[in-house]
């Protein structure tokens, strides 16, 4: 179980990541839902293979990480999921993207590490770049 003790993050427990919009970094070499243009968590697939050896953008990636995350919680201690709540209400993954996006996707509430931004996040502070292509990135904004 996490302890509230993360310098400069309050720890949320049973957060509730569905309907909040999120800043991700992830690319296709990273994440199947962008390489295959469909979600892994989404589906029935047959069991997943433990301790496996996978990479971020197979199948079975997220779907073991959901199994792990219902089956025990965050238990890592060392690697909590961290994000930033920004001042313009979008919230920017420090740690966990994979952990955090497989739970809300399958309706799973998980104990999180927020910390207070006074600044915008990296869509909304820099939209007139990002829309008009003058710097290339693979961050991207998702409601959960």
């Amino acid at each position: 179980m996490l302890e509230d003790n993360y310098p400069g993050y309050k720890l949320h427990r049973g957060f509730e990541a569905r309907g909040k919009k999120f800043v991700f970094k992830l690319t296709k070499y990273d994440c199947y839902r962008i390489a295959k243009r469909k979600c892994s968590v989404v589906g029935v697939y047959d069991e997943i293979t433990e301790n496996a050896i996978r990479s971020e953008c197979d199948l079975e990636y997220c779907q073991a990480l959901l199994q792990s995350l219902k089956r025990e919680g965050v238990v890592n201690k060392n690697y909590p999921i961290r994000i930033i709540k920004n001042s313009c209400g979008h919230y920017s993954i420090e740690d966990g993207q994979h952990r955090l996006c497989s739970a809300a996707t399958a309706g799973l509430d998980v104990d999180v590490y927020i910390q207070e931004s006074p600044y915008k996040c990296y869509i909304c502070e820099n939209r007139k770049h990002v829309f008009s292509r003058k710097i290339w990135n693979d961050t991207f904004l998702r409601k959960l």
